[in-house]
């Protein structure tokens, strides 16, 4: 379970990092945002998440 959990984190965080170098366009993070869960846009949620994550 633990392992999921790592593996579904390390999709979101790559997902992320890819969306800011501009590999995906706006309609493809879409797709994959709809997939996951909705990464928050401002940084005190950001750190909020990762605190509840962790």
């Amino acid at each position: 379970m633990i392992f999921q959990a790592g593996s579904l984190l390390l999709v979101i965080i790559g997902t992320y990092a890819l969306k800011h170098l501009h590999v995906f366009g706006k309609r493809d993070y879409k797709i994959v945002q709809g997939l996951m869960m909705e990464i928050p846009d401002n940084r005190k949620d950001r750190v909020e998440l990762l605190k509840v994550i962790g």
